[in-house]
């Protein structure tokens, strides 16, 4: 059966409005003073904001950003998840605005195809488009709370809510985000069809895993453990298949080899 995107696009389409509150909040209290400022999810935004303007600005990778200087330093965790960075840098650059500027529509882009994506990976697996919907929508609003983090544990009364939507942290994990569910899709997708058409899917998630190592250590670091503990409940759930399934998983991890121009540097 087709998958119904109109549902998935709707709830795509709340969480991009909901991912602009602050900065809606931010406008309406400064009144006549909003002098165009950005909102920020989390204080490690400020060097985030900045490495991505040293890239704006025609600095190499691998600059530092605290001395100011345009010299190559070693690699740090900033030249290493560097492609949040030049997604953030590059359109500041071709519109001729700073990156800082440019962050909130950050929050837009990572709400939107985050929302989509857990949509997609959700009627993978159930083949209902309502209900993947609607779950989307309830993992992204309340998964902060079941962590410990969001809104809700602010109006329970129960602490501060450092961090509303935690997903929604522009540049990480916010951009590389969805393709936590990419991955995850693909994979489902290559393991429930064998057929020649599905063969796709081994390089989309292959290509979803590379963008991740570069993104966010969180991220696919998540990914890993993910994939070990379907791998072992795999080996144990169905022994009489165990040749075929690390097959499966030896295929996948060649595929979610790096491009070589990413590992040499670039």
């Amino acid at each position: 059966m087709r998958t119904r995107w109109r549902f998935g696009i709707l709830i795509a389409a709340i969480l991009a409005l909901l991912s602009l509150y602050p900065q809606f909040s931010l406008i309406y209290q400064r009144g006549s003073e909003y002098n165009g400022a950005a909102f920020v999810n989390d204080n490690d935004e400020s060097v985030y904001i900045a490495y991505s303007q040293s890239l704006a600005d025609g600095r190499p990778r691998k600059n530092n950003i605290y001395s100011g200087g345009a010299e190559e330093r070693p690699e740090t965790f900033l030249s290493i998840q560097t492609l949040p960075a030049y997604v953030s840098a590059f359109p500041a650059s071709v519109l001729g605005v700073t990156t800082q500027s440019f962050f909130p529509f950050l929050s837009v882009i990572g709400a939107f195809a985050a929302a989509l994506s857990l949509f997609w990976f959700l009627r993978q697996i159930t083949g209902n488009d309502v209900f993947s919907a609607a779950a989307a929508l309830l993992v992204l609003v309340l998964g902060a709370s079941a962590a410990g983090y969001g809104a809700v544990k602010h109006l329970a009364g129960l602490g501060h809510a450092s961090a509303a939507l935690p997903f929604l942290r522009r540049y990480t994990p916010g951009l590389a985000f969805p393709f936590l569910f990419l991955f995850m899709g693909f994979v489902w997708r290559a393991y429930s069809d064998r057929t020649r058409k599905g063969k796709g899917n081994w390089l989309f998630a292959g290509a979803s895993f590379a963008v991740l190592l570069y993104s966010y250590f969180y991220l696919w670091t998540t990914v890993v453990a993910w994939v070990a503990l379907v791998l072992i409940f795999t080996l144990f759930a169905r022994v009489e298949n165990r040749r075929a399934i690390w097959r499966f998983w030896l295929r996948l991890a060649r595929c979610a080899r790096p491009p070589s121009f990413l590992i040499s540097g670039f």
